[in-house]
């Protein structure tokens, strides 16, 4: 009778070459021959380490496996160190709008220019590049960018009393139309005048909040297809609801619903754009794919205001075709902040809630809904929040503008310690392939390895909520510079804000 060890060895190989890791790691159990194999090839160690990373695999270069695992390798371990290999500070310029995504700082420079500064990276092999459209001949109203798609997307203020906003479509490199959109301006009429944007592309789509300062106007979210012009939903809402992609076809969204004056809940709702009408549809008349629970409020809370961010979206691709690896599109950290007004004796008191969930805890619930088939699937708070989230209480001082604290599965923050001085950054990583290893192996660990579930007490909701997930926390000292305002993150580096005294951008880069 044939046993596995009669198949020849590069066969076997080749058959653990094509699997995933975890498929890898239970054949190494099987006997000493397979544990020996996946433990001296160095490809199957680098798909190992990339899960262990967070990362994917590059494209397709001379780099032979084991040089990428070794880059791999000096990766995490300067992340896991601090050890940065550069930094360099940029001014921060007068023109009120900025974004950082894709490994890039763009602000816009008064009256209609733009500047970018690409982030570098020794070890990914990534040059640090800046350049400037000094005229784009419009007035930037708000903007938002895909590096990878050489997207530029500017929110042209309109004409005075005018209620349609036109939304360019340029290229990031020349200012140009963007070649690859079949039209170079999409146009959505509102109600009202007074609106704040959230622009956030996604592969092909292009997602727009036209978030309503009045009450008594809705506010909008709408999709694109930007490369062919298409609408593909259109959604009014009475509140300020952020979204992100959470998918190729869907979108999530956080709700705050006012069922009355004493009455209202949190709810994560996930909507099918592709699915949906092109037309105006108001949001309390859409089945929604899914819809996650939260604990119940106490009948005397407030929630003032939430914020929902991932970085990157589920479209992204790399734009730099030599790096080697890069982070892992499948697994992203949703980071949802709800700003609560508690009251503490005769006086009220603003507290963010941070909770962060792992775009998987959602999607597993997603892939039980045929679309078109089955009703809507609702998700109470017992079944998905206490083991697939954590909910941490976070100081008054979390930055409701410098919102780029999160990248992958990781978020940063200032020590929670407000006594402390705000040179001690806080890193946060929810990877759970990561934490496995870590506990397995504390050589591996970026810090400590929190898995005792945390106690949230606020008076937001009924009783205490207690959640579990297990990530890695170090904390960290900077080098003895001035205090920083916020600490922001990217695939490659952590950026700290001085919108103060020296207004600047501080990069340190790995």
């Amino acid at each position: 009778m044939a046993q596995l060890t009669d198949i020849p060895l590069e066969l076997i190989i080749q058959i653990l070459n094509n699997l995933d890791f975890r498929s890898i790691l239970l054949c190494r159990q099987l006997n000493r021959l397979f544990k020996d194999i996946v433990d001296t090839d160095a490809y199957l160690q680098y798909k190992i380490e990339l899960a262990v990373a967070g990362m994917e695999d590059g494209p397709p270069s001379s780099a032979t496996p084991s040089e990428r695992l070794q880059l791999l390798r000096e990766h995490r371990k300067a992340w896991n160190e601090m050890r940065f290999n550069s930094s360099e500070d940029i001014p921060m310029s007068a023109g009120g709008v900025w974004e950082l995504f894709g490994g890039v700082l763009a602000q816009g420079i008064p009256p209609k220019g733009m500047s970018f500064n690409q982030l570098p990276s020794k070890l990914r092999g990534i040059e640090s590049k800046a350049w400037a459209l000094h005229d784009l001949g419009v007035k930037i109203r708000d903007f938002g960018m895909d590096p990878a798609s050489d997207l530029l997307v500017l929110v042209v203020k309109p004409p005075p009393e005018s209620t349609t906003f036109s939304i360019h479509l340029r290229s990031m490199a020349t200012g140009k139309p963007h070649p690859a959109a079949s039209h170079a301006i999409l146009e959505h009429t509102v109600d009202g005048l007074r609106f704040s944007f959230t622009i956030q592309p996604s592969g092909d789509y292009l997602g727009v909040f036209f978030e309503s300062a009045e009450e008594e106007i809705d506010s909008e979210l709408v999709v694109w297809n930007w490369k062919t012009g298409k609408v593909e939903m259109v959604l009014a809402l009475e509140a300020h609801c952020p979204f992100a992609f959470l998918t190729d076809r869907h979108v999530i969204l956080s709700l705050v619903r006012e069922h009355d004056e004493h009455e209202s809940e949190v709810v994560l709702a996930v909507a099918d754009f592709k699915s949906a009408s092109p037309e105006k549809v108001h949001c309390g008349d859409v089945e929604f794919t899914c819809e996650f629970q939260y604990p119940a409020l106490r009948h005397d809370a407030q929630v003032l205001a939430v914020t929902l961010r991932a970085d990157p979206s589920p479209g992204w691709v790399p734009h730099h075709l030599s790096t080697p690896f890069n982070k892992d599109r499948n697994e992203r950290l949703l980071v949802i902040t709800l700003w609560a007004q508690i009251r503490l004796g005769e006086h009220n008191h603003v507290q963010p809630l941070l909770h962060f969930v792992p775009s998987s805890t959602i999607l597993r619930y997603l892939g039980q809904r045929t679309e078109g088939e089955l009703p809507s699937i609702t998700v109470p708070w017992e079944k998905w929040g206490p083991s697939g989230s954590r909910m941490l209480e976070s100081l008054p001082r979390h930055s409701p503008t410098w919102v780029c604290y999160v990248h992958g599965m990781t978020f940063v923050r200032h020590s929670p310690i407000d006594k402390l001085p705000r040179k001690l950054v806080q890193i946060l990583d929810f990877n759970q392939v990561a934490v496995k290893r870590a506990l397995a192996d504390p050589l591996f660990s970026l810090g400590e390895v929190i898995c005792e579930p945390t106690r949230v007490s606020l008076q937001l909701f009924q009783g205490d909520v207690t959640t579990s997930l297990p990530f890695q926390l170090k904390t960290v000292t900077l080098p003895p510079w001035r205090e920083f305002g916020s600490p922001m993150v990217s695939e490659d580096s952590i950026v700290m804000v001085y919108s103060e005294i020296g207004r600047r951008y501080r990069v340190l880069t790995f």
